[in-house]
């Protein structure tokens, strides 16, 4: 393996670590309880995410990374980013939470499971979930290429 990959993976774990890490504890700061930190029933805030994962790994640049490397971990960071972006919004999706408005379309969603976040069980709606994830993982692919 070589030293870029090697760089490449340990900062796609460390992101991907740091990313549910801040989702958790901001989605816990501002519900208020923090006994269901990492239990089924927590939830995850993007921008705690992001805020940490950036702080993080910005960290780990300055500190750990010549001024080269730095630029380049910094870069990886943004496809990482993206990805758990992407990942992050099929956990809504999943979770059924994040819904979008009522929709006609055929691709319309219906959640039945009383398990659901959403409080609409039973009526169609817009797939935002899935359309973020897209959006996601697309930027992550153009990123790469970039």
């Amino acid at each position: 393996m070589t030293k870029n990959a090697f760089l490449a993976f340990s900062l796609a774990l460390v992101a991907l670590a740091s990313f549910v890490l801040g989702g958790q504890l901001l989605y816990a700061l501002i519900q208020g309880h923090w006994t269901g930190l990492f239990a089924e029933e927590s939830g995850n805030a993007y921008y705690g995410a992001v805020l940490f994962q950036f702080a993080l790994l910005a960290l780990i640049a300055k500190w750990a990374l010549p001024a080269a490397r730095a630029a380049t971990a910094l870069d990886l960071w943004s496809i990482a980013s993206a990805v758990c972006y992407g990942a992050l919004r099929l956990q809504c999706f999943f979770d059924g939470c994040c819904y979008g408005k009522l929709c006609r379309y055929p691709w319309a969603v219906v959640y039945r499971d009383e398990s659901a976040l959403t409080p609409l069980l039973g009526f169609p709606l817009h797939p935002v979930q899935l359309y973020s994830s897209a959006h996601g993982f697309l930027l992550a692919t153009l990123l790469l290429f970039l």
